[in-house]
């Protein structure tokens, strides 16, 4: 292997160290995501409900 091609091998692995150091807070912030837009979700469906039990009992 030629120098360049070593330094760009260990160019590499550093660029992949820093990126799966990273992965855990990335998983994290998209489990996050997913649990508030479920909470979203069923927000909206709840307020849903509500709005029909009372138009129901309006009318």
């Amino acid at each position: 292997m030629t120098r360049h091609m070593v330094s760009r091998l260990r160019q590499l692995n550093a660029t992949l160290l820093v990126q799966c150091a990273q992965l855990p807070s990335a998983v994290q912030a998209t489990s996050d995501a997913q649990a508030a837009q479920g909470a979203l979700a069923q927000a909206e469906l709840d307020t849903e409900i509500e709005i029909l039990f009372e138009d129901g009992a309006a009318g």
